[in-house]
């Protein structure tokens, strides 16, 4: 029997609003995907934060048969985006859990950082450092139509751990299904116990269908709004 704990990081800020329903579904489609890797023999541990100025820990560190159905209540809360909030707050209570086997943090973002208070980005960089330096962990980051590589690549993702997918309804079916897929592939391979190549060492055809391809080297940082004028995206 093999261990996965799974630690997902959802972005639930305003300008995820268009595609509530679609990431609802992908996620409990995902989450019952991991509930059948269970009963095969996986031991699956699940956890679940949500965030937007702020980060809420929905479940940390349960058994994947007591996750229940997520609702839209769960997953969206409108507002800014507080990505280094959300992933240094789920790290911090994460590493304190003394799991056992491979443990998986994925990150799932359509904007840019806007919000943190409480983490700098230079701290999550530090805590990603130190739980990849145990051996067992993986993380993942997955930017919905926007080329994030920058953000990625300054709290220390791996490149071939960070990728770009489609949005909307489609976009969020095809990466939910070919991240389960992956998910299941990389807790079966007792080979590796952490990778920084996740998303060319598991491959699938949901995932090449929701990668958009992207250049890591020609990144362009967000544009810088014109003083005075008033933003109306998170």
């Amino acid at each position: 029997m093999s261990d996965l704990s799974i630690f997902f990081i959802l972005d639930g800020s305003g300008s995820m609003s268009g595609v509530q329903t679609e990431v609802v579904d992908g996620l409990n489609e995902f989450i019952q995907e991991q509930k059948d890797e269970a009963a095969l023999g996986t031991n699956v541990v699940f956890s679940l934060t949500v965030f937007d100025y702020k980060p809420t820990i929905v479940y940390m560190a349960e058994d994947i048969a007591s996750v229940q159905t997520v609702t839209k209540k769960d997953t969206f809360l409108g507002g800014g985006t507080a990505l280094y909030d959300a992933i240094g707050a789920t790290l911090t209570k994460a590493k304190n859990e003394n799991l056992p086997g491979k443990k998986l943090v994925a990150i799932y973002t359509d904007g840019y950082e806007n919000s943190s208070t409480e983490f700098k980005p230079e701290e999550v960089k530090d805590l990603i450092k130190e739980l990849e330096n145990d051996g067992d962990w993986t993380v993942i980051f997955m930017s919905a139509e926007i080329n994030d590589f920058a953000t990625a690549q300054n709290l220390g993702v791996a490149a071939g751990n960070y990728t770009v997918v489609r949005g909307g309804a489609a976009g969020m079916s095809s990466t939910m299904t070919g991240l389960s897929q992956a998910t299941h592939a990389h807790a079966r391979n007792v080979a590796v116990a952490s990778t920084g190549t996740f998303f060319s060492d598991y491959t699938n055809s949901d995932l090449e269908e929701a990668i958009i391809d992207f250049d890591p080297v020609n990144v362009k940082e967000p544009e810088t709004e014109d003083e005075g004028e008033e933003s109306t995206e998170f």
